[in-house]
């Protein structure tokens, strides 16, 4: 697999930005608990990520993906809270439903296929100011895909450039490259974002999302799905959300 799963650069988030963000909590072979991987509120009983945040090696690294945490912001504390007040601490909801797409594959190169998967909750997901979901582009039938320049931005707790893995949710714009001028190859149901030293999406940020601001709403436009250096010169490939709202909506059951 090729590196890339991670927020680099970028400043931290204030409390309750970007609250679809939710950590993937794996449980190893000691029994032990480990936070990998982002995924995206996208209703009260599904997040979306990516598939090789549920299926593959990550499987053999951190364990098996059991459990959702839902409105964190520094993972290493219980309470969250700064000087105009504190969010509610987070809670966590098992996954009773793990459907990756049936065509989701790694090539011998690395690059990684229809990376997408949806999680089932045990239970309802209560929405909050820190927890609530984030707009599929099928929402708002008005927007228009991105154009080539435009600022997306990305949200997790991976890479900053110093640690692998930060505690705060971090934020950083990245430039949405079109295929046909992007220089790594990527397929329609994927998309570039970023080539700006120094921010990026890097190991950690996995699953999280590719968003932009529209209408007064967040909507999910891709995936962290994986790239070849964080903070390169060469952009992050995400997986294009927009080629996969019927699968998503195919999917999702008792909804």
């Amino acid at each position: 697999m090729l590196v890339g799963d991670k927020i680099h650069g970028g400043v931290e988030a204030q409390l309750g930005e970007f609250p679809w963000l939710v950590n993937l909590e794996y449980r190893n072979e000691e029994g032990d608990l480990q936070i990998g991987c982002s995924g995206n509120i996208i209703n009260s009983r599904y997040v979306v990520t990516a598939a090789h945040c549920v299926q593959g090696p990550i499987e053999e690294l951190l364990g098996q993906l059991v459990s959702i945490r839902v409105g964190d912001h520094n993972t290493a504390t219980e309470n969250d809270c700064d000087d105009l007040g504190c969010i509610d601490k987070f809670k966590i909801f098992h996954i009773i439903e793990k459907i990756v797409h049936k065509e989701f594959h790694e090539t011998k190169k690395g690059r990684l296929i229809n990376d997408i998967a949806l999680l089932k909750t045990d239970n309802e997901i209560t929405f909050s100011f820190s927890v609530a979901p984030i707009c599929l582009p099928s929402v708002i039938n008005s927007l228009h895909p991105p154009i080539n320049g435009s600022t997306l931005t990305v949200a997790g707790w991976g890479d900053n450039g110093i640690e692998d893995f930060t505690v705060e949710k971090r934020i950083v714009d990245v430039p949405y490259v079109e295929n046909s001028v992007c220089p790594i190859h990527v397929l329609p149901t994927q998309m570039c974002a970023g080539g700006v030293t120094g921010k990026d999406s890097c190991i950690g940020d996995s699953g999280g999302s590719l968003a932009r601001r529209s209408i007064g709403a967040w909507v999910i436009e891709g995936i962290v799905s994986y790239g070849r250096k964080c903070g390169g010169d060469k952009p992050a490939i995400y997986t294009r959300i927009r080629s996969y709202i019927s699968w998503i909506v195919e999917n999702m059951s008792d909804t």
